[in-house]
């Protein structure tokens, strides 16, 4: 199966967007925690004959970026997969798993982990991840479709792991939902703490820094603390803004990625099925269960696309 060029390139730029912002992020973590890091800085410096700010960076900010970028997806994998009660396949639907293992192989790919949601809305999806993607399909959906039509939404996710594309729109979520305050990395401590969560963090972070930053950066005299209560009034004041604007080019990068990729993907399930008409009936028969988001390409386009492919079948 050929990788599609316009899917690539959408990939490619989403992902771009999310690296950047991990990487200034993390320049900005190598800018506070230089004071503590120097020494080993210095040391490498001093050892492979790099300039300073390349050897700051090798000791933190490479570091930062990385870890920073397994942590969204570990996080926005395990959030996803924690709104749904789903079961392992091979210990409910054994069926469904052979299935999947069977049309994994036709596209030379690693079959991933299928599970089956206790719900009866009818919806699959695809969830990226380092090595350990996802397929989620709900009872819902395994009642309403028939084998051929089940074939055809399991070939559809799994283009979505083998084009990569489940993978790096699950990265890219992290972002827009941390901005848009539906994904809490602090959900426990908000709950506990009600409206004052965002204070009482705040308040912590910026004491500990007053108390330590002086040693760690020589600092003397009202300069240090008057930095300090304008970075804390900035933050409160502008930081939800400030985030959002950041968060701004992966929204819509990853809105193209994700109108783009079910195309992609239903083409891909329809060569590897060599059924278009069955994932079109099954795309229709779920269509009034399932709310799309501005993210997804209407229904009737995909069915449309779909049925040229069929008429396009000599």
């Amino acid at each position: 199966m050929n990788r599609d060029p316009g899917l690539l390139v959408r990939m490619a730029a989403a992902l771009a967007a999310v690296l950047t912002f991990d990487a200034l992020l993390s320049v900005s973590i190598a800018a506070l925690l230089w004071p503590w890091l120097s020494p080993a800085g210095d040391a490498l410096a001093a050892a492979t004959g790099a300039p300073s700010t390349l050897a700051r960076g090798a000791v933190v900010a490479v570091p930062a970026a990385f870890g920073l970028l397994l942590a969204q997806v570990a996080y926005t994998r395990s959030r996803l997969l924690a709104d749904v009660d789903a079961n392992p396949a091979s210990a409910v639907r054994p069926d469904l798993d052979g299935r999947a293992r069977r049309l994994a192989a036709q596209i030379d790919t690693d079959p991933p982990e299928v599970a089956v949601a206790r719900t009866d809305v009818p919806n699959s999806f695809a969830v990226g991840g380092v090595g350990d993607a996802v397929v989620v399909v709900s009872e819902g959906l395994l009642e309403r479709l028939d084998d051929d039509q089940v074939d055809a939404v399991l070939a559809h996710e799994l283009a979505h792991i083998r084009n990569r594309d489940a993978a790096v729109l699950t990265v890219a979520s992290f972002l827009p939902a941390l901005a848009t305050d539906e994904f809490r990395p602090l959900g426990a401590l908000r709950e506990r703490l009600g409206g004052w969560w965002r204070v009482a963090v705040g308040a912590t972070a910026f004491a500990a820094l007053f108390l330590v930053g002086p040693r760690a950066v020589d600092a003397s005299g009202p300069a240090y603390p008057v930095g300090i209560a304008a970075l804390a009034a900035g933050t409160v004041l502008f930081g939800g803004v400030l985030l959002g604007l950041i968060a701004s080019p992966v929204v819509l990068l990853s809105r193209n990625l994700s109108r783009y990729r079910e195309f992609a993907a239903d083409r891909a399930a329809a060569a590897t099925t060599g059924d278009p008409a069955a994932l079109a009936t099954a795309l229709r028969e779920v269509d009034a269960f399932v709310v799309r988001t501005r993210s997804h390409p209407p229904t009737e386009e995909r069915i449309e696309r779909l049925r040229a492919l069929v008429a396009a079948d000599p």
